[in-house]
């Protein structure tokens, strides 16, 4: 059984390696894409697309980076009902959010999948820039069943281990420590 729980763990830390070099990597290309724009303008010039790619590439840091946000309980949610209840109320709330938050996924990866698959998407291509629709559009499924994992990770490790997260903060502070600890 430990032996299992640390094949599991090495494969979440191997997910969250890809969702953090996916994610971040896609955003800090949109940042430095935005930014070589705004200092050729002054020269007439730009790069050729960099609106279009821009676009594209938050798009997939925010659906890659969804899945990073909810491992930390980053994600907005109301702790009223929380804070009133007992440790062992704290995790049947923590599995109800958790069941609701992976149906959600569920439902959004099924929908995702079914219409980035569909042949017709794959004759559509970009404005400008003219990749193909479903090279963008293909984040959007994958950042939902990323979420849809995650959400399953929380309901176990709350149904086993009785663990739940109560601060976020604490919990971007142990995510900062895992990757600096993996750096």
């Amino acid at each position: 059984m430990q032996k299992s729980s640390k094949i599991i763990e090495r494969l979440d830390r191997l997910l969250y390696a890809l969702e953090i070099v996916v994610s971040v990597g896609a955003l800090v290309a949109a940042c430095l894409l935005a930014i070589v724009q705004v200092l050729l303008r002054p020269f007439g010039t730009g790069l050729y697309g960099s609106n279009e790619a821009v676009v594209f590439l938050v798009i997939v840091s925010t659906f890659i980076g969804a899945s990073i946000t909810l491992r930390a309980n980053g994600h907005v949610n109301v702790n009223v009902l929380a804070a009133f209840m007992p440790h062992k109320g704290k995790v049947v709330l923590a599995v109800l959010s958790g069941v609701i938050t992976a149906a959600y996924s569920a439902f959004f990866a099924f929908v995702a999948w079914s219409n980035t698959l569909n042949p017709i998407s794959h004759r559509n291509s970009s404005n400008v820039l003219h990749i193909p629709m479903w090279l963008v559009q293909i984040c959007i499924p994958i950042g939902m069943t990323l979420m849809l994992i995650r959400s399953i990770q929380l309901i176990a490790d709350a149904i086993i281990n009785r663990n739940i997260i109560e601060d976020p903060a604490e919990s971007l502070e142990k995510l900062l420590e895992e990757t600096a600890g993996e750096g």
